[in-house]
């Protein structure tokens, strides 16, 4: 990479004022997309993203690594290997419940880097980081053992491409749909909802009728739906972790959606940050930025499933919790009545 940047040349004034500064804190403190700050670094290098399949397939032979994926307000880390690929042009899976569990989303992916750095003590950080677009971060791939060198090598000779440093524009922000036209048929919104047989659906369905997802749950039939607490998140955990409840965990943004399946153990709350942090799963969730939690419950085929969504004020999903369920089976009465427990929006809970 072109080291004789002015952009290369702020990032290192800030580190040396700054050096605790995280490499996404900084892009937003010198007001670029972090992609482009990746782009200039001594140790990354450009790979190409025109067989995402290919790229993805390697990642096995990197052993155990920490996969993060986050948003503005959610972090996301699982720990496991890379693998049980399912994956097509446009989407893809990796699925594996116990350990990495992904949805990706091809069409947003649009850079690639190997970073490779010193880490003190005879350490290396090896990561692969993949960015949309608008050089903002889709998900980054860490290593976590040190005996795959030749792995490593490999995948870099095989997908490093020439780059020079990147210029893209900035994000805009999320898209939601627009109102639903009116006169709005709320009768057969309902009876569409009540239709619902696959919680996979719903997409399809808030497309059918305009909605944003905030605006479908609003509009939802009696009963199935209602506003809760803004701190349902931390209630969720800290239950679950007191139980023994095993929970899902989504958080994802354009590219990719990373799930968590089990329980949750170590909560600990650090300043404005609800924080998971377990050996395999650490979720950092920034919960004062949750506008709106909604207590959900969609029909299936084997019943119904009941989910709590997150979102910020301008619309966007933070992260969603489910309990952990078996296609074909209905799911745990626990989670359920954990979730209907939630109290509603405008009280707080004793989260002690």
């Amino acid at each position: 990479m072109n080291l004789e940047t002015p952009l290369y040349d702020r990032y290192q004034a800030l580190l040396a004022a700054e050096p605790k500064t995280r490499q996404r804190d900084a892009a937003d403190k010198l007001g670029v997309p972090e992609a482009e700050i990746v782009s200039v670094l001594p140790h990354a290098k450009r790979l190409r993203l025109d067989d995402i399949a290919g790229l993805l397939g390697r990642f096995e032979s990197l052993g155990r690594v920490m996969a993060l994926s986050r948003n503005a307000w959610a972090v996301h880390e699982k720990k496991g290997r890379y693998h049980k690929l399912q994956l097509s042009e446009k989407m893809g899976l990796a699925l594996d419940p116990d350990g990495i569990d992904l949805r990706f989303f091809f069409t947003h992916w649009a850079y690639a880097f190997a970073l490779e750095s010193e880490q003190g003590e005879g350490k290396r950080r090896r990561a692969i980081e993949i960015y949309d677009a608008h050089g903002e971060a889709i998900q980054k791939v860490v290593m976590q053992e040190a005996d795959h060198d030749d792995a490593w090598q490999a995948l870099v000779a095989g997908f490093a491409t020439e780059a020079t440093p990147l210029a893209v524009p900035p994000a805009a922000d999320p898209l939601t749909p627009d109102a639903a036209a009116e006169p709005f048929d709320a009768a057969d919104y309902e009876a569409a909802w009540l239709a619902l047989r696959d919680v996979h659906h719903f997409h399809a369905l808030t497309r059918r009728f305009g909605l944003s997802r905030r605006d479908a749950f609003a509009r939802a039939p009696a009963g199935f739906t209602r506003q809760v607490s803004a701190n349902a998140a931390e209630i969720l955990l800290r239950a679950a972790a007191k139980t023994g409840l095993p929970i899902m965990v989504f958080v994802g943004n354009r590219g990719i959606v990373q799930i968590h399946t089990g329980p949750v153990t170590k909560i600990e709350r650090m300043g404005p940050w609800i924080n998971v942090l377990d050996a395999d799963f650490n979720l950092h969730l920034f919960d004062a930025e949750v506008a709106e939690a909604w207590y959900v419950r969609r029909p299936i085929s084997d019943g119904v499933v009941t989910a709590v969504e997150l979102f910020d004020g301008k619309g966007g999903t933070i992260a969603t919790f489910f309990g952990k369920r078996h296609e074909g089976q209905p799911e745990d009465p626990q989670w359920a009545a954990l979730a209907e427990s939630l109290p509603d929006a405008g009280g707080v809970a004793d989260v002690a």
